[in-house]
């Protein structure tokens, strides 16, 4: 009886789990859901339809249809509306077979019903004496994140346990712990949160010991480290302390760690690991651009120069727009105050344009100021000595080209703002940056005018590990001479694989004088990108790029800008992708323009 009951079981089973056997997963989509993207709801679920893309692959067999997934989903979907405060969501299935092409799309119905809402929040200090939880209460008020009537979500609850956690531990309560406690009224649909704290002991620091140092003088990293014996210990202090001895450049490496075994008496030691670079460093890097042809760079690096970390530099470039370029930095560190840097830059180059050529002899002095792990700024002098050469014999009665040598002087402001995700291939955050000159500062100088460059991009990732990227571009130039001229080699070009795709380098310009091209005092210039996998580390994109520039300062005719629309693939790499980009003008003339080069445009 008992193997007969087992039998029948076997077989119930097995015909249900083979009752869709055979039969391919045509579609997966949401129905109902308002609160969660359907975006955020597929990174959830396991059934998977074929993309876009993979629908032009015909030759690729559609995935088949699993029992077994879609009820995992159906339990992902709901967990994933109870952590985002919707606890009486209501989540079915729906199935259009069709029999005859063995095909069967997945609806997933969702019904989200009111989310629980906080109704009260409070913290709960574990036992310990008056003084010690008046300081702990006075730490934690700063980390209320969550509001009455917020929605009550598992998140904001994780974050504030964290950053609860995180602000006990800067305050030497190495072992603090935290844990929520929920009273949920069903019927009301509301919540009250309370936080329990168990704080611990409180620590400070001890002795700090060194492996792998060699040639940098202890006393030097210990100053730069900032760890004093019987300070408080501070997990953010330990961060910072490791961020700063990374920048002195001096090691490949460098870890700080607390030693568990030697914490005695509410002391902690901690143990430096590290490795030393080599003083002196060559680097050598070779490589190919459809714009720059062939170019090559050499770099001298001397670390530890005349002592301390201060940073000597020997750079030498050379490629068809830039023939020779050669520089030497010397870099000092916390000239006056910690992240205030000084530096010397002289330099020389020559550049190639389409009708002039120019030659450069100057040298930068700046103080850069880095204000946070995103933003810094800067304030430099520069000096430079500039020769222009017209490219050929010219006629033109109208030439703004002035040949000769002249002398200019003056000061850069410049800030800038950086919360991207990945410095090579961003996929989400924010790059921001504007620089400010004045020229007709120091010694004798031949012009005088104002600059401004506003430089703002964004990326922002959406549909199916899609990416969207957007920049604006702004340049404005005025003089402020009795002669209202600019000098031609600081105007501004347009076009090329860095800029509006669909033109040649540095060919669009305002041409009001005649033929040459001789830039323009004003610029305006937007790129966008939707970015798309492929297959592995192979990427596409879809271009679109507008712009122009125009002869007069503050000039921006939006009606007369130049488009150029195109395609390109990435093939990316530790150290950023290898691009090609083919772009094509819209309005004039059709002549397609091929980039490959390395690095995004933006």
């Amino acid at each position: 009886m008992i193997k007969n009951i087992i039998l029948i079981i076997c077989l119930f089973l097995s015909l249900s789990s083979n009752a869709q056997e055979g039969y391919k997963l045509k579609k997966v989509d949401f129905k109902g859901n308002s609160e969660i993207k359907s975006n955020e709801l597929e990174s959830v679920t396991s059934l998977r339809a074929k993309s876009l893309f993979n629908r032009l692959q015909f030759w690729k067999k559609a995935p088949p249809f699993q029992k077994e997934l879609l009820i995992k989903d159906l339990g992902n979907l709901h967990k994933i509306y109870q952590s985002q405060g919707y606890i009486d969501v209501n989540v079915k299935d729906s199935l259009a077979i069709d029999e005859e092409k063995m095909h069967i799309r997945v609806y997933y119905l969702i019904e989200e019903n009111t989310p629980t809402r906080v109704k009260s929040f409070a913290w709960e200090v574990a036992k310990s004496n008056q003084e010690v939880k008046e300081t702990i209460l006075e730490i934690l008020p700063k980390q209320k994140l969550i509001n009455t009537n917020d929605i009550f979500t598992d998140k904001a609850v994780y974050n504030l346990m964290e950053r609860a956690q995180n602000s006990l531990m800067n305050q030497g309560y190495v072992y603090a712990k935290t844990s929520p406690s929920f009273h949920i009224d069903t019927v009301r649909k509301t919540v009250d949160i309370t936080l329990k704290l168990k704080q611990g002991n409180k620590y400070t620091n001890g002795e700090i010991y060194f492996e792998g140092l060699k040639k940098v003088p202890e006393k030097l990293l210990l100053k730069r480290l900032n760890l004093n014996s019987g300070d408080v210990f501070s997990a953010k202090k330990l961060n910072e302390a490791q961020s700063r001895a990374f920048n002195m450049q001096l090691f490949k490496y460098i870890t700080i760690k607390p030693e568990k075994d030697s914490i005695q008496n509410q002391l902690i030691n901690y143990k430096v690991k590290l490795e030393e670079l080599n003083q002196w460093d060559l680097n050598l890097g070779l490589g190919y651009g459809t714009e720059d042809r062939i170019r090559a760079q050499v770099l001298l690096t001397k670390r530890a120069f005349l002592g301390g970390i201060r940073q000597f530099d020997l750079g030498i470039k050379t490629s068809y727009f830039e023939p020779i370029n050669i520089y030497l930095k010397f870099r000092q560190p916390n000239l006056f105050a910690d992240k205030v840097d000084f530096i010397w830059n002289p330099y020389y180059s020559r550049e190639r344009e389409l009708s002039y050529n120019v030659e450069r002899l100057g040298a930068n002095f700046t103080i850069e100021k880095k204000l946070n792990s995103k933003a810094s700024t800067f304030l430099a002098y520069n000096i430079e000595n500039s020769d222009v050469t017209k490219k050929g014999e010219s006629n033109d009665q109208n030439s703004e080209i002035v040949e000769g040598s002249k002398q200019k002087s003056g000061i850069t402001w410049g800030y800038q703002y950086r919360s991207v995700d990945h410095y090579f291939n961003p996929t989400k955050g924010w790059y921001a940056q504007s620089l400010t000159s004045y020229n007709g500062l120091g010694i004798k100088t031949d012009y005088s005018y104002f600059k401004l460059l506003l430089d703002g991009r964004t990326y922002r990732p959406f549909w199916r590990q899609w990416v969207f990227a957007a920049r604006l571009h702004m340049g404005y130039i005025r003089s402020t001479n009795s002669n209202h001229l600019t000098p031609i080699e600081d105007r501004f070009l347009l076009g090329g694989g860095n800029s509006i795709r669909a033109y040649q380098r540095n060919s669009i310009s305002a041409n009001d004088k005649g033929s040459e091209i001789i830039g323009g005092n004003s610029m305006l210039e937007m790129s966008m990108e939707a970015r798309f996998p492929i297959y592995n580390a192979l990427e596409g994109a879809l271009l679109a790029d507008a712009g122009n520039v125009w002869a007069k300062s503050g000039q921006y005719r939006l009606n007369d800008l130049k488009y150029g629309f195109g395609l390109g693939l990435r093939y990316n790499t530790p150290i950023g992708p290898i691009r090609i980009d083919a772009s094509a003008p819209v309005w004039d003339s059709f002549k397609m323009q091929l980039y490959i080069t390395f690095g995004h445009a933006f």
